[in-house]
């Protein structure tokens, strides 16, 4: 851990200018962080209600926003850590 970091497993690089493609990365992740919280939520509402259909279909919206999400957190971590190479790539 680095103790300037607490909250960073690993090595924290120098600070450097984030990329454009990099914050757009970070803000669509949280995005889809969102909108699978809620429907999240609508899906526990249904589920509370013995709507189980609609429950469903709300988990499976919810499990795509959050696939969607983790594909952004990765590559705003490779676009940081400059591992991604030619920005194209993503």
């Amino acid at each position: 851990m680095n103790p300037d970091h607490p909250h960073c497993v690993s090595r924290c690089k120098p600070s450097q200018p984030m990329t454009q493609e990099t914050i757009d990365h970070h803000r669509k992740a949280a995005e889809h962080h969102v909108l699978a919280a809620r429907h999240n939520n609508e899906a526990a509402n249904h589920h509370a209600s013995g709507s189980h259909e609609k429950a469903r279909h709300h988990a499976h919206l919810a499990l795509g926003h959050h696939l969607h999400a983790t594909y952004h957190s990765e590559a705003a971590a490779k676009y940081a850590s400059g591992e991604a190479g030619s920005e194209s790539s993503l």
